[in-house]
């Protein structure tokens, strides 16, 4: 008992404690947070808590409704109220009425016609609702009468026809009228029958009748005339005595054949030049002349020493020459200028350039190369205009009969600077296999079994020895293939009627002897490698080289750091057909004189060209500068060459001619190149020059391309190559716009 009273005494004396400390507590409340978010329509609450635990609540007004925009649920229409509403966020939302728009009327008026009345339709743009007012009467039809008149076949009437509405009727019929028949008798001819023609007057309707047979030709017969050079010919024909018939076809003149001659080898007449020399010959008028060429510093610098050396003889003739860069640009920067009136009086010129230039405008130089005027000159000495029996006997034949290679027969160039196609082979190599440097191309039958100077031999010895290698390169596949035709005396081209003429069964077996050796491995050619075939010889992959003289240094090795060579070059004659009667071909620079209105300067000019093409000192120098052929043999004539007491050369023939003696295969290999060049002199042929003949060469490169890379053997092969001959022939016709003669 005494227990629980004392749990009782402590127990209130805790409460008591407790309600003295609440008693004299302040509290301290924090934030206030929602507690219950106010809506649009309803209160909300909020409270502050103390540590203690106390808190107090107070409210939050109702936010009140939130409208977004109008929008419309139901549109309005002529007749009908819209309605649009806006809505809360809370889902509550407001209606109100659209007003109806009421119609809008557009009137459209239709016409009456004649059949129908009018009327005004209005319609409402916005329902399409309408009404019709305002109607009135048909206009009724406004006929118009025209009278068809009756016809042999149809009958006449008279329509009637609305000129509102083209509505139509006929009536007032009438019977057709018949014909009206008159004859004509139409008289039979040579190749037509003969009948009677009726024909209505009115309708000209007509059949024919009483049919007669054709006469046949009264024939009279013609003899036939062979055309000459300048007039036409014909076949036999016949003519009819009756009317116009023949059978006579016209044979065109066959025009002038002169080749290399200006005397015509059909008719015996002689060509005319385009140019006479003035009576007076060179007058000693100041003219000034302009010469355009495609020479080095080097070469300009001789060029200048001899022009000065020519003044002194013509003060009054100035010499201008100007390079310009190639002779490619050379050609071109003439051409250009020629049409427009203007060109230089003298350019630097390949065969070819003559006919691209016209030879209208190139002046030819048979009257001045034979005139027997004799001029004087500044230092007192007098000379001919023409050129001397000597000077003429001087020069390589081949050489100056380029000159009149255009068809004809007249003179347009004079030899400059010269060139042809020799042989480079690898001396050091054919010393060491014994291998002769090769004279012909093939053995046949009068060679003997053990032959060893044919080409064919030594290339089939090199491949053996060095398999690896093509022996033989070509840098020119056009060069070959005609000089080919001339070794063999077979066609190529000719200012005759049928100008091309190498695709016999000749032409085609030495170009397929050439497949045979490449199909070995023992040639290859410039397009065929793709490039220049000395890259190949100077790199010992060939032993052999068929390319130009002027180019000796470019056929021979890098010097080695003792100044030696890895190898020595030979230079030797191409191969021949026939080693007893050579043919090469003649090549470089030569020089022509173009036409001017002043024959003064074209005098001049030639005074000039003739200075430089016959005068042996400035030919030896030119000739050792340029690495090309003196185009006369006084350039190097002993009788003309002058030594001191030392036997030192005292003026450029002897120093030619001592220059031409230090010939080998390395350091003075240009000079190898023209030796053998100049000794070969008498072998020299001339190739046909025609516009468009540059251009027949790129073809026979592709010709002997094609058959060199054909896959074919065998009969194949031969078919290939006659079609390839045959597809050549005909671009070569078509290149110079003139038909294909038939086979």
């Amino acid at each position: 008992m005494k227990k629980q009273t004392l749990v009782i005494i402590l127990i209130a004396m805790l409460v008591v404690s407790c309600l003295a400390l609440t008693a004299c507590h302040s509290c301290e409340f924090g934030e206030w947070t929602v507690a219950t978010p106010a809506t649009c329509t309803e209160i909300g609450q909020e409270k502050r808590v103390c540590e203690c635990g106390e808190f107090e609540v107070r409210d939050i007004p109702a936010t009140g409704h939130t409208f977004g925009e109008w929008t419309i649920v139901k549109n309005s229409t002529c007749t009908e109220l819209g309605q649009e509403q806006r809505v809360c966020e809370c889902g509550e939302f407001e209606v109100r009425d659209i007003q109806a728009t009421g119609h809008n009327y557009t009137p459209v008026v239709t016409n009456p016609s004649c059949t129908d009345g009018g009327f005004t339709t209005h319609t409402c743009s916005n329902c399409s609702d309408s009404y019709i007012d305002t109607n009135t009467q048909a206009t009724g039809h406004d006929y118009r009468a025209v009278v068809i008149e009756p016809t042999c076949t149809t009958k006449g009437y008279t329509t009637h026809t609305c000129g509102n509405c083209n509505d139509s009727y006929a009536d007032t019929y009438v019977d057709e009228l018949g014909h009206d028949y008159y004859s004509l008798v139409i008289e039979p001819t040579c190749t037509t029958k003969g009948y009677t023609l009726h024909a209505c007057a009115n309708c000209r309707d007509k059949y024919a009748d009483t049919h007669v047979d054709a006469l046949g030709h009264d024939e009279i017969f013609h003899d036939a005339k062979e055309p000459t050079c300048t007039e036409v010919g014909w076949d036999s024909y016949v003519t009819c005595s009756r009317c116009d018939y023949t059978t006579y076809e016209e044979i065109p003149a066959i025009g002038h054949y002169f080749e290399l001659s200006d005397i015509c080898k059909r008719c015996n007449s002689k060509n005319t030049p385009n140019f006479t020399t003035p009576t007076e010959g060179y007058n000693g008028e100041k003219v000034t002349i302009i010469f355009y060429h495609a020479m080095g510093s080097d070469l300009s610098d001789i060029l200048d020493k001899y022009i000065a050396e020519f003044n002194k003889l013509y003060p009054n003739i100035t010499i201008v020459h100007q390079s310009i860069g190639n002779h490619y640009d050379v050609r071109d920067q003439t051409k250009i200028e020629l049409l427009v009136g203007g060109g230089p009086n003298i350019a630097y010129c390949h065969q070819e350039h003559i006919p691209t230039f016209n030879t209208d405008y190139v002046t030819a130089l048979d009257d001045l190369i034979a005139s027997q005027i004799e001029i004087a000159r500044a230092d007192g000495t007098k000379e001919i205009i023409g050129l001397t029996q000597a000077q003429k006997d001087a020069f390589i034949a081949g050489f100056y009969n380029e000159g009149r290679a255009f068809g004809d027969g007249l003179m347009y160039t004079m030899p400059f600077s010269k060139s042809t196609e020799v042989m480079y082979y690898n001396k050091t190599f054919f010393d060491a296999n014994n291998i002769k440097a090769p004279t012909h191309w093939w053995c046949n039958e009068s060679c003997s079994e053990d032959c060893d100077t044919s080409l064919e031999y030594v290339l089939a010895k090199i491949k053996k020895i060095d398999p690896n290698s093509t022996p033989l390169g070509l840098d020119s596949e056009s060069n070959w293939f005609v000089t080919m035709c001339q070794q063999l005396g077979a066609p190529y081209a000719s200012f005759s009627d049928e100008k091309f003429s190498f695709d016999t069964a000749e032409h085609q077996s030495f170009v397929r002897h050439l497949k045979n050796w490449y199909d070995n491995g023992w040639i290859t050619a410039q397009k065929v490698d793709g490039s220049k075939v000395s890259g190949l010889f100077v790199n010992k992959n060939s032993y052999m080289c068929i390319a130009s003289s002027a180019d000796a240094t470019k056929q021979r090795p890098s010097v080695l750091e003792d100044g030696s060579y890895p190898f020595q070059v030979g230079i030797a004659q191409i191969p021949q057909m026939d080693p007893s009667n050579p043919k090469v071909i003649s090549q470089g620079t030569n020089l022509c004189v173009l036409q001017k209105d002043n024959p003064q300067e074209v005098v001049a000019s030639w005074l000039f060209v003739k200075y430089l093409a016959t005068n042996p000192e400035f030919q030896a120098e030119f000739a050792m500068a340029s690495g090309c052929i003196s185009a006369t043999k006084s350039a190097y004539d002993e009788t003309l060459a002058t030594y001191d007491a030392d036997g030192q050369p005292t003026n450029a023939v002897a120093t030619y001619i001592e220059y031409l003696k230090l010939a080998d295969g390395g350091a003075n290999i240009t000079a190898l190149s023209q030796k053998v060049a100049l000794n070969q002199y008498d072998a020299y042929f001339v190739r046909p020059e025609f516009f468009g003949s540059t251009s027949i060469c790129n073809q026979i490169e592709q010709l002997v391309k094609n058959v060199l890379l054909s896959s074919k053997t065998g009969a194949q092969l031969d078919a290939e190559i006659d079609r390839l001959f045959d597809e050549t022939i005909y671009t070569c016709y078509f290149i110079l716009g003139e038909p294909v003669p038939e086979k």
